[in-house]
């Protein structure tokens, strides 16, 4: 294929042939070839990136478009012919222009997944641009009788454009470009609002992955509907003992209009679909939490830290789910958020090592936030009582010498909280301490009074 222009030949058939039935036939053979790894770096080179990019738009337009549609004749720039128009609205044709779309995402998609896609052909030749367009490709009009099968395409269609989404943001070399790409609009956050389960799983991890590094430019993800759109994906899960009303304006805050469709799915169903989802989230938030500015921005939407404690609650067991959690709410413990504490425990019951830590973190975070005594006057803060608890956790793993948890740095923090706890005066040393302070000032006073009775009578002496 290679040696002997078969590829040339294809990528030549894509860009200058005149109908949709070549188009298909190439594209497919074309996508096939793309899972092979030594065929995807000639498709690069061959320059195929351009006319499967503009197939992509020529066809999206045709679907997009009721009138003056246009149709690949004599060639693929061709003016409109009107026999192929008249064919737009019939359910085979639809069905071969879907198939064309495919079969070019899916070559964009194994591109992007091989990770050598270059920053001229993200940004510049539009790879990146059109995937997004593609992850919220939709058709409006279609036959009833082919609604099933046209959406089901369609569903593939954004499924892969989201993955191909994802897979480029991981690359740390194209991040700042794809972030300046995005910034000022609402791109992501529309994708994190679909109603595909796969594209709001994707849009989330991408957001994970642009989360990580990038400290300067974590603010500008969250701009716009940037921070509602990623605590919604929280917001529309399961809740227990939550105010009716309260739990009305927060879905009305979080969720655009008309968008609460899909939380009429049984809560099982929707808790396994989810799952990675919500996963992806809390790993987001938890890199955001690490700026200052993104802090403040995520700490200002209703009710963030307890749609991340229910997090906890909907997915008990789920180990890298939890681990995000801790990690998030250690992150956060700057703010005064001692709420969080019994959420903290109680996954601590039931978590290993790698949660642990970050549990163990948050409480020392907390813990630091409160001093020991309040004021000048030496008088017991509510250390004790509101961390007695997490210092028998704390306790529990410093004793458990068969335990898993090996990290340094976790039981260092361990031991900082146990010091912290026994520096702590008890009631009845701050008891006896303001005896002896009161016994020293009466004494003190006695000696005062003797000294202003010498005084007047070395006068009168006088």
């Amino acid at each position: 294929m290679v040696a002997y222009g078969g590829i040339d030949a294809l990528i030549w058939l894509c860009r200058s042939s005149k109908n949709k039935d070549l188009h298909h036939l190439t594209t497919t053979i074309l996508a096939m070839l793309a899972e092979k790894e030594s065929i995807r770096p000639v498709i690069i080179t061959k320059w195929a990136l351009s006319p499967l990019l503009f197939l992509i738009r020529h066809y999206t337009n045709t679907q997009q478009k009721t009138n003056n549609k246009k149709s690949p004749t004599n060639s693929i720039h061709s003016t409109e012919n009107n026999s192929e128009a008249d064919l737009s609205s019939d359910a085979q044709y639809m069905s071969v222009v879907l198939e064309i779309m495919i079969n070019c995402t899916h070559i964009l998609y194994q591109l992007s997944r091989a990770g050598i896609l270059s920053q001229k052909e993200v940004i510049s030749d539009g790879v990146f641009s059109t995937l997004l367009m593609l992850a919220t490709f939709n058709i409006t009009n279609m036959p009833t009788d082919e609604q099933q099968q046209v959406m089901s395409r369609v569903d593939i269609i954004q499924s892969l454009a989201s993955k191909a989404i994802s897979s480029i943001s991981s690359l740390v070399s194209l991040q700042v470009n794809i972030i300046e790409e995005i910034q000022g609009t609402n791109k992501l956050s529309d994708l994190l609002r679909s109603s595909s389960d796969e594209v709001r799983k994707y849009a989330a991890k991408t957001i994970a992955y642009l989360s990580l590094r990038n400290d300067k430019y974590k603010p500008v993800l969250l701009c716009g509907d940037g921070s509602k759109a990623l605590i919604s994906i929280l917001a529309i899960l399961p809740q227990k003992d939550m105010d009716e009303e309260c739990r009305s304006k927060d879905l009305e805050y979080y969720l655009p209009q008309g968008s609460t469709g899909h939380l009429e799915k049984d809560t099982e169903q929707q808790s396994i679909i989810n799952s990675a989802t919500v996963s992806h989230v809390c790993c987001a938030l938890a890199n955001f939490a690490t700026n200052n500015e993104s802090q403040v921005n995520l700490m200002s939407q209703p009710h963030l830290l307890r749609y991340i404690c229910n997090v906890f609650t909907t997915f008990p067991n789920h180990t890298e789910i939890l681990r995000h959690v801790a990690r998030c709410i250690a992150n956060l413990a700057l703010y005064d958020c001692f709420n969080v504490l019994p959420t903290l425990l109680s996954m601590g019951k039931v978590s290993k090592s790698d949660v642990q830590r970050h549990i163990v973190r948050a409480i020392d975070n907390l813990s630091s936030n409160v001093p020991l005594t309040s004021g000048d006057d030496n008088t017991p803060s509510h250390w004790r009582e509101l961390f007695g608890d997490a210092y028998l956790y704390i306790s529990k793993i410093l004793e458990d010498e068969d335990g898993d948890v090996k990290d340094v740095d976790t039981i260092k923090r361990a031991k900082s909280i146990i010091a912290r706890e026994k520096q702590e005066p008890d009631e009845e040393e701050i008891e006896e301490v303001e005896e002896e302070e009161e016994e020293s000032g009466h004494v003190s006073d006695k000696k005062n009074q003797k000294h202003t009775k010498n005084k007047r009578r070395s006068k009168k002496h006088k």
